[in-house]
C-alpha cells in the first residue's frame, strides 16, 4: 500500500504585498513573505521564488545527507548554492532551470568515493526536483580534508 505524507501551510495576508506563512501544527517558525521587487513588490522580503529555489536546494541536501549517513561517509562539510532562472513564457513566467553547485568535504578517499555515489543518488532521488517541470542541474566538487 502506498504511503502519503501530508505537509500543510497557512497564509495570512498582512498588508500591501506581504503575508505570513505558518506551518503545520504551529511547531515551526512563521515566515514573512512578500512579492518580489521585479513584480512591484519588496526587495527585503522572502518571496515565493526564493522559497521555490530553496526547496529544491534543501531537498537535494537532505537526500544526500540521508544517503551519505547510510553509506557511512565521514562528512566534514556540505555547502550548496542554487540559482533559479525565471523565464518569460508568453504572458507569464516559469522556472526553466535550477542550477545547484555543491561543495562536499570528507575525511578520506573511501568517503570521497561514497560521497560521489551519494550525490548521484541524490540527483536521481530528490523528490522535490522530480516533482517540478524545471530542469535541475547539479554540479559538485568533493574534496578530502587531511
Amino acid at each position: 500500500m502506498a504511503k502519503d505524507l501530508l505537509y500543510g501551510t497557512k497564509l495570512r495576508w498582512t498588508e500591501k504585498k506581504m503575508a505570513i506563512v505558518s506551518f503545520e501544527k504551529g511547531e515551526k517558525p512563521n515566515i514573512n513573505i512578500g512579492i518580489a521587487p521585479e513584480f512591484m513588490g519588496h526587495k527585503d522580503m522572502i518571496t515565493p521564488e526564493d522559497l521555490f529555489v530553496s526547496s529544491v536546494n534543501s531537498c537535494m541536501m537532505s537526500y544526500f545527507i540521508n544517503v551519505a549517513e547510510r553509506m557511512r561517509v565521514k562528512l566534514e562539510s556540505y555547502e550548496s548554492s542554487a540559482y533559479g532562472i525565471l523565464s518569460e513564457k508568453g504572458i507569464d513566467f516559469i522556472f526553466s532551470r535550477i542550477d545547484i553547485n555543491v561543495d562536499v568535504k570528507v575525511k578520506d578517499e573511501k568517503s570521497a568515493k561514497r560521497a560521489h555515489r551519494a550525490i548521484d543518488m541524490a540527483k536521481k532521488g530528490c523528490f522535490v526536483a522530480n516533482s517540478i517541470k524545471s530542469e535541475v542541474n547539479v554540479e559538485y566538487n568533493i574534496s578530502i580534508l587531511e
